[in-house]
Formats: structure tokens, C-alpha cells, sequence
């Protein structure tokens, strides 16, 4: 072990011991590219959604990739490439009488919308009367823009498409647009001048015939890579959105954010286990009461084409099973859960898969006071960490602001080695 890396753990003790001694302990935050100044929520509830099922009767050979579930869930608008398409993508609906029964046939968006080029991506306003979506000319990813068309009732078809102008940087990507239910606030990822990669931004108007005013980046729940299709459930609390910001997976996967109101700040989005998969998920739509969450994904879950629709429903929240100190999920009990504690608290990388895993303390939180418990359980023998340990098991509290993305190794004992 080098001398720095001595001084620096001695250092972690030192301080942790000025906090017990004093209560004077300034709790350092994470803050980096994936997380600025969000404030950690309360977010556990007792559902969270369920695996997901195929929803065969709207999908094809080709490719269906999801836009919007409209807040009653009755309405899918979502975009393919199947057979009898104008152009390279189009705009299909399908709706059906309820939400036990499952969609009718899709066809295509009426009015003119679909064009001989791609349209993508569409959201619609709740009454209907307003669609945007992105239309793409030369089929590659730095030429999406923006538009919006509009009709004057729901049995209408829509008009003529305008881009968006107000909107778009040309050159860039602009994508994945959403539309509040009022028709005033619109979210939307892009890759402009401002982003870290493809992020997430936001722009409000005055009333439905306004121009959108100069866009906004929303900080909080962009990290270091593409972090694109950004919803929010009709309360407007919680957002859904698509990342790849999992350390141990390149591909887009289903990521929550929560607010406390619609005034507050995001906090930091986390995964939603059951849905996201070791491949790509995106497009994440939920209806008005968050109970269904509708999303595309690749053929690796299973499906028909290249990429599927799928639904998922909420259901009772199943703790997982982990092992309290192991920090970095690997089976171990030592020296290498304090680094990865310390990479994690100082802004490096995030090398803890289970949250709960590295709250050494049991005291809902992660932070150095962590680190030090577990090196002075290692190495002056400290107190043994609560329960769940050295077996695996669930935690005994019933209330948790951290949890489990996933923790594999939970078919050992562990020990100090």
C-alpha cells in the first residue's frame, strides 16, 4: 500500500472521529458530471414495477419504438418502419376501450404528419389537439429536429408539420420530445453546445399558441453519458427517463427520478431494476396514475422485430438479499470496499452496485463516517456491521432512502480477508 494511500484512509478515521467527538461533521457529497447538487430523496414506496410483458398486439417483424401512453392508457402513439410505411419511419396509433382489454390494430397517425421522410418519437398534449415529434431527412442522428403539427379536435386529423424553431440548433441532435399534459413545458434531449453528451433539456411557454422560450438544461438528472426521453407521470413528481450511465452496461437502460414538488429539484436518478435489462431499453411513458409504464427495447428481451414495445406493472416492492460492508458487490470482505467507498464519495467512479451494501453504518446514508467503520472493523476491531451480515439477507428496516440495483454474490458467507 503506498504512503498516500496510508495517510488518506488514517485521514478518513481521523475525521470520522472528529464527527463523533464534536458533531461537527459537514457530510461530504457526491458531485460530479452525473449528479450535480441533487439532494437524495426519500423515494422508496412499497410497489415498484413489475417484469415486463411483450405488448404482442401492436408489434411487428420490424421495428416499433414507443413515443407516448396517453394519461388514460387507452392511446399508444409510437413510431415503426413496418411494411406499408410512407416513409422511412411513420407515426402509428392504437387505442383501446379500457384498460383491462388489450389494443386494437394500429394504423397509421391520420393527417400530415407522415411524410416520404422519418418521423419518430411523437408526444401528444392530454386533449389531443397538439403532436410533437421528430423528423429526421437524412436519416442520421445529428439531423433530428423538432416539430409540431396540430388539429382542432380529436376526431380531426392533423395539419400540416412545422419544425419547431425555437427549439432546434442545427447541426445537433434535438429528440425525444415530451409535452406536459397543459401543453406548456416541453422536454427534450440534445447534444448542443452546454451538454456532456446527449442531455436533458426543457423549455416553458406562456400559453399553447406561444413560442417556447430559450431552452434549460436540466442538471440534475444528466450524468457523463447519453441521457435521453425524459417523461414525467401526470403529478409531475416523478420522471422517467433512458441512460447509460450504469457502470457495467454501454446501453441505454430505464432510470427514476422523484421531486418533492413541482418547484423542487430532481434528485439523482436511479435504476429500475426489474425493467432494465443488460441490453437497451428507452422510451419510458407511464399513465396519469404511474401504475403502467410502457417503453422499447432491442430483441435481446425477446419479442417480435428488432425493436418491441413493452408494458410494465406496478407490484409489492421485493427487498433484495446483500451482505452489510461490501461495498464493491464482489464477494469479499476487505480492504478494496473502503476504496470503493472512497472513489464513490470523492467524485470518481461509482464501483458500488448495492447501496445498502456500503451503508456500513446502518444509518441511511453513505458517507466517510462508512469508510471508517469498516476500516476500523478490518483492522482495530471495530464493531461488526448490523444485519444483514456475514449472511446474506434482507434489511431489517422498513424504511429506506437507499437500495439494491443488484447484488450478485449472494451465495456465500463473508469475512474479513
Amino acid at each position: 500500500m503506498s504512503p498516500g494511500t496510508v495517510c488518506l484512509l488514517l485521514w478518513v478515521v481521523a475525521s470520522a472521529d472528529a464527527r463523533d467527538a464534536h458533531g461537527l461533521w459537514h457530510r461530504i457529497e457526491r458531485r460530479d458530471a452525473r449528479s450535480l447538487a441533487a439532494e437524495p430523496l426519500d423515494v422508496r414506496e412499497p410497489m415498484e414495477f413489475g417484469r415486463p410483458v411483450n405488448v404482442g398486439e401492436v408489434n411487428t417483424g420490424a421495428s416499433e419504438t414507443l413515443g407516448f401512453i396517453t394519461p388514460d392508457g387507452l392511446t399508444l402513439v409510437f413510431d415503426s418502419n413496418r411494411e406499408g410505411t410512407v416513409g422511412m419511419e411513420d407515426i402509428f396509433v392504437a387505442t383501446r376501450p379500457d384498460r383491462s382489454s388489450s389494443f386494437g390494430g394500429a394504423v397509421p397517425l391520420p393527417g400530415g404528419v407522415n411524410s416520404p421522410i422519418a418521423e419518430l418519437q411523437p408526444t401528444m398534449t392530454e386533449d389531443g389537439l397538439e403532436i410533437f415529434f421528430v423528423r429526421n431527412a437524412m436519416n442520421e442522428w445529428k439531423h433530428n429536429e423538432i416539430y409540431r403539427a396540430a388539429r382542432a379536435s380529436r376526431s380531426a386529423p392533423f395539419g400540416g408539420a412545422s419544425p419547431v424553431t425555437e427549439l432546434n440548433v442545427a447541426g445537433v441532435a434535438d429528440a425525444y420530445p415530451w409535452i406536459s399534459s397543459d401543453g406548456l413545458t416541453i422536454y427534450f434531449s440534445s447534444n448542443r453546445a452546454g451538454s456532456s453528451s446527449d442531455d436533458i433539456w426543457h423549455a416553458n411557454r406562456e400559453d399553447r399558441g406561444a413560442r417556447f422560450r430559450e431552452p434549460q438544461r436540466l442538471a440534475e438528472v444528466n450524468s457523463d453519458g447519453p441521457d435521453v426521453a425524459f417523461s414525467l407521470r401526470a403529478d409531475g413528481l416523478v420522471g422517467y427517463l433512458a441512460s447509460s450511465r450504469r457502470p457495467t452496461s454501454p446501453y441505454l437502460d430505464i432510470y427514476e427520478t422523484r421531486r418533492e414538488s413541482t418547484a423542487a429539484r430532481f434528485a439523482t436518478p436511479r435504476l429500475v431494476r426489474w425493467v432494465s435489462s443488460p441490453r437497451f431499453e428507452s422510451g419510458p411513458s407511464v399513465v396519469a396514475d404511474g401504475s403502467e409504464l410502457y417503453f422499447f427495447a432491442d430483441a435481446s428481451l425477446g419479442g417480435k422485430g428488432d425493436y418491441d414495445i413493452w408494458r410494465s406493472i406496478v407490484e409489492p416492492y421485493v427487498k433484495e438479499d446483500f451482505v452489510r460492508g461490501d461495498a464493491n458487490g464482489d464477494g469479499e470482505f476487505n480492504l478494496s470496499d473502503t476504496i470503493a467507498m472512497l472513489h464513490y464519495l470523492l467524485g470518481g467512479a461509482d464501483l458500488i452496485p448495492c447501496k445498502l451494501s456500503a451503508d456500513a453504518t446502518n444509518d441511511d446514508d453513505i458517507d466517510m463516517s462508512d469508510a471508517a467503520f469498516l476500516l476500523r472493523f478490518l483492522f482495530v476491531g471495530g464493531r461488526v456491521p448490523d444485519q444483514p451480515f456475514p449472511e446474506c439477507g434482507v434489511d431489517p428496516e422498513d424504511a429506506q432512502s437507499l437500495f439494491c440495483e443488484i447484488y450478485e454474490p449472494c451465495n456465500t458467507s463473508l469475512a474479513p480477508r
